[in-house]
């Protein structure tokens, strides 16, 4: 994880173990509706940072295309070397799909 994210869930834990503090405190005791506000605050912060400790998914696609006609040639699982000849086309130039997906829209026509 980034320095950044880092530094985002260390706040958050923070936050949650003053709300913490301040939801046992018995002298003065926190007014009910402060009360469930201050728990709800923790359940949000915790499922927060659940969610950014979570791996990214995996890509929709997993395959190879064909950089001449965009022919897409998937698989189960993306295999380790490009096909050598695309079936419509029969071009050997492939891109990965993962790849492809990421490069910057420029246009209309781009992808």
């Amino acid at each position: 994880m980034s320095r950044n994210i880092d530094q985002e869930i260390a706040d958050m834990r923070q936050e949650i173990q003053d709300l913490e503090k301040a939801v046992a405190r018995h002298d003065p005791p926190l007014a009910p509706h402060t009360r469930a506000i201050a728990e709800a605050k923790i359940a949000t912060l915790e499922h927060q940072i659940a969610a950014m400790m979570r791996p990214p998914p995996p890509p929709p696609v997993a395959g190879w295309r064909c950089d001449l006609c965009g022919e897409i040639v998937t698989t189960k699982e993306r295999p380790l070397a490009p096909p050598e000849r695309c079936p419509r086309c029969h071009s050997d130039h492939s891109t990965s799909v993962e790849v492809w997906a990421a490069r910057p829209l420029l246009g209309l026509w781009t992808r």
